[in-house]
C-alpha cells in the first residue's frame, strides 16, 4: 500500500512537470513613506519549451480606469531582472495601458525544467487616503496569465515595519471581477502574509486590500490635484467636446440662418438674364454634369451648335461655321465654346469614353461659373467649417491621449480617426449630390456604430462614440452653415417662380396673368432652363398641348439644331429624355478619368498592479 502511494505521488509530480505552469508566485511588497511601493516578484515556472521557449513576459499596467472613463496613472520603474539568481537579458515594450517586460534572449532557449524569474520594480503613488486611513489596493499576481498558478503568496511590509497599526485587510481570488475567498492570512510582527489555498486557473489571480492608521506616508499628494493631474487630457477632451457644438450653434446663429423666403409667383422669363447653366448652379448650389449638358443645349438652341445623337450615350457636337442668331452667349458659355473647339476643331464626340478635351472644357465651365457666382448668391462660410474641423481634431487628440496614453501602438488609431473626421467633411464637399452625401455619411456612421456595439473593450467603444458624435455634428453643421445671401434668396425665389411657370399644366395656365403664347421658338428658348430645373417633361407636355390646340401635328416640329436616332418618330418628350438622361451621363463619363476603482468593496483584478504574462 505504501509503495502504491509513493508511485501515485511520483506520477502526479511527473504530470505536473509535463505541463507548463507557474509552480509558485511569491511577491514581497515594501510600502515606502513616499507612497510608492517596492515590489519583488519571484515567479517559479516549469518550462517545457512549448509556450516558454526563450523566456516569459510580464505585463505591468500603469493606467487604471475608473468611473466615467477617468483613470489613475502609476509609473513603474524597473529595478532588476534575474533568472535563477543570475543576470538575464530583458527588454521592455510600451503598451497602451502599461509596459511589457520580455525576459530572456531570442537567441537562446530556456532549459526544460524548473526555473525562477525575479522581477524588482518601483510602483509610484500607490497609497490612497480613504476615510481617514491610508490604504493599499494591489493586484498581486495579475489576472491575465496564460498559465495556471499552483500557489501564490504576498508579504506586505508597512513603512514602520510594524503591523500594529493595521485596521482592515481583505483579499479576493478568481477571474477578473470575481470575489472568491480561496486564501488565508497570517499577521506577523514585521509583515502581513496572504496566500492562496487552492490553485488558480489561467486568467485568474489574487488581489489584496490593506488599510492602516494614517500618518505613515509623508506629505501625501492632495487627491483632488492628483485626480486632475492624471486626467488632464480627459478634462481637455470634455471641454473641447462641449465647446465644439456650442461654437457650431453660435456660428449658425451668426451666419447660417437663411433669409426668409419671399412670395413665389409665376415668372415668364429667367431672372436677371441668367443662363441655364448658371440657374442650375445656383438652384442646387453645386456644379455637376447637368450644368455642362444644359450649357451645350443652350448654345445649340441659340444657333451656335448642332447636336446629333449617334447612339444612346454617344453624341456628335458640331460648331456652326456661320450663325445668323441675335442671341448672345453668357460669359461661361463663351469660354466653354472656345474650350470645346480649340485649334480650329469643328466637331467633338461625347461618349462614355474618357476624353481629356471634354475634361478640360468641363473644368473650365466649372471655373467660369464659380468666378461668376462665387459668394454672390451663397455664403459657404468655409472659415467656420475649417474652425469646427480644427476643434474636432483637437478633441480627438485629447481623447486619444487619454485613452491610449500616447502609446506608439495607438498612433494608427489617432491617424485613422483624424483622417475619418477630416475625410467625412471633404466627402461632403466633393460628393456633390445631396442624396449621395447623406448615403455616404450614413454608411460611414453605420460602420462606426457596428464597430462600437461589437467592440468588447469599452474604452475603445467610448473613443469610437466620440468619433461618431464629431462626424455627426460636423455633417449637420456643414449643411446648416451654408446660407443664401439676400440677393441669393431673391434670385432663388425668382427661379422658383420661373420653374412654377415651366411646370404649370395647360388647364391651370388660364389662371396666370397674360402668359406668353407657347411657340416652337419659345419652347426651344426655355427647354435648356427646363432641363436645368428638372421640369423638361412638364415643359414638353405644355408645348405638345399648345401645338394640339393650334391644330398642328406634333411631328411637324423638328428643331434644326438636333438630330435624333429615330428621324421618323420625333417627339418633344424624346428630345427632352435623350438630352436629360443621355447627354448628361455622357458628359459625366467623358469628363471622369478611369480610375479601475477602490471603493469600499473589491474584487479579483481590482486595484493597482495586475496585468499578466505568458511565454515567448
Amino acid at each position: 500500500m505504501k509503495n502504491k502511494f509513493i508511485i501515485l505521488l511520483l506520477l502526479q509530480s511527473c504530470f505536473l512537470y509535463a505541463k507548463e505552469l507557474i509552480l509558485d508566485y511569491d511577491v514581497n511588497v515594501v510600502i515606502l513613506d513616499t507612497g510608492d511601493i517596492n515590489v519583488t516578484e519571484n515567479i517559479t515556472v516549469n518550462v517545457e519549451n512549448r509556450q516558454i521557449k526563450h523566456g516569459i513576459y510580464r505585463d505591468a499596467p500603469t493606467v487604471f480606469y475608473g468611473m466615467f472613463f477617468a483613470h489613475n496613472n502609476s509609473d513603474i520603474i524597473l529595478l532588476d531582472v534575474k533568472l535563477d539568481d543570475n543576470r538575464v537579458d530583458y527588454k521592455t515594450e510600451k503598451l497602451i495601458n502599461g509596459i511589457r517586460i520580455y525576459i530572456g534572449s531570442k537567441n537562446y532557449y530556456v532549459k526544460r525544467g524548473k526555473h525562477t524569474y525575479q522581477i524588482k520594480y518601483l510602483a509610484k503613488n500607490q497609497i490612497y487616503n480613504k476615510d481617514g486611513d491610508e490604504e493599499l489596493y494591489w493586484n498581486i499576481t495579475g489576472n491575465f496569465w496564460n498559465f495556471p498558478i499552483q500557489h501564490a503568496s504576498a508579504k506586505i511590509h508597512l513603512p514602520n515595519n510594524s503591523t500594529d497599526t493595521i485596521k482592515q485587510y481583505n483579499a479576493w481570488t478568481g477571474a477578473q471581477g470575481f470575489m472568491e475567498k480561496d486564501y488565508k492570512t497570517k499577521i506577523l510582527p514585521a509583515y502581513i502574509l496572504f496566500e492562496t489555498t487552492k490553485p488558480l486557473p489561467p486568467k485568474a489571480g489574487m488581489t489584496v486590500k490593506l488599510s492602516w492608521q494614517a500618518g505613515q506616508i509623508k506629505n501625501p499628494e492632495n487627491p483632488i490635484w492628483r485626480f486632475i493631474r492624471q486626467n488632464i487630457f480627459w478634462f481637455l477632451s470634455i471641454i473641447t467636446l462641449l465647446w465644439f457644438p456650442i461654437y457650431a450653434f453660435r456660428a449658425w446663429l451668426a451666419v447660417g440662418i437663411d433669409p426668409p423666403k419671399g412670395a413665389i409667383f409665376p415668372r415668364f422669363e429667367p431672372p436677371n438674364n441668367l443662363s441655364p447653366a448658371t440657374i442650375r448652379y445656383i438652384w442646387q448650389n453645386y456644379y455637376s454634369s447637368e450644368c455642362f449638358s444644359v450649357a451645350i443645349m443652350s448654345m445649340a438652341s441659340k444657333g451656335f451648335l448642332t447636336i446629333e445623337q449617334l447612339s444612346r450615350k454617344k453624341y456628335l457636337i458640331s460648331k456652326k461655321t456661320e450663325t445668323n442668331t441675335k442671341q448672345k452667349l453668357s460669359f461661361a458659355e463663351k469660354n466653354l465654346l472656345q474650350k470645346l473647339f480649340t485649334l480650329g476643331k469643328k466637331q467633338v464626340v461625347l461618349s462614355s469614353s474618357y476624353n481629356v478635351d471634354i475634361k478640360n472644357a468641363y473644368n473650365d465651365l466649372k471655373s467660369s461659373l464659380k468666378l461668376e457666382n462665387q459668394d454672390k448668391y451663397y455664403k459657404n462660410n468655409t472659415r467656420f467649417i475649417i474652425v469646427t474641423v480644427a476643434i474636432s481634431v483637437l478633441a480627438l487628440f485629447f481623447s486619444w491621449a487619454h485613452f491610449f496614453n500616447f502609446s506608439s501602438y495607438a498612433v494608427n488609431n489617432l491617424v485613422i480617426s483624424i483622417a475619418t473626421v477630416v475625410g467625412s467633411v471633404v466627402a461632403l464637399h466633393v460628393i456633390k449630390k445631396s442624396i449621395l452625401k447623406i448615403v455616404s455619411i450614413g454608411l460611414l456612421l453605420t460602420l462606426l456604430f457596428l464597430f462600437i456595439v461589437t467592440e468588447q473593450n469599452k474604452y475603445y467603444s467610448a473613443y469610437m462614440v466620440i468619433i461618431f458624435s464629431i462626424i455627426l455634428i460636423n455633417t449637420i453643421f456643414y449643411f446648416l452653415i451654408q446660407a443664401p445671401t439676400i440677393l441669393g434668396r431673391k434670385t432663388l425665389d425668382a427661379i422658383a417662380g420661373f420653374k412654377l411657370y415651366l411646370q404649370t399644366a395647360e388647364k391651370n395656365r388660364l389662371e396666370l396673368m397674360n402668359p406668353p403664347e407657347i411657340t416652337p421658338q419659345l419652347f426651344e428658348k426655355f427647354l435648356p432652363f427646363a432641363l436645368a430645373l428638372g421640369v423638361e417633361n412638364s415643359w414638353s407636355e405644355q408645348f405638345n398641348q399648345a401645338m394640339k390646340n393650334q391644330g398642328k401635328p406634333i411631328d411637324s416640329y423638328q428643331p434644326n439644331w438636333y438630330i435624333g436616332r429615330n428621324y421618323n418618330n420625333f417627339s418633344t418628350a424624346s428630345i427632352a429624355s435623350a438630352i436629360n438622361s443621355g447627354l448628361a451621363s455622357s458628359v459625366a463619363s467623358a469628363s471622369t478619368p478611369p480610375s479601475s476603482s477602490s471603493g469600499g468593496g473589491g474584487f479579483s483584478g481590482g486595484g493597482g498592479g495586475g496585468g499578466g504574462g505568458g511565454g515567448w
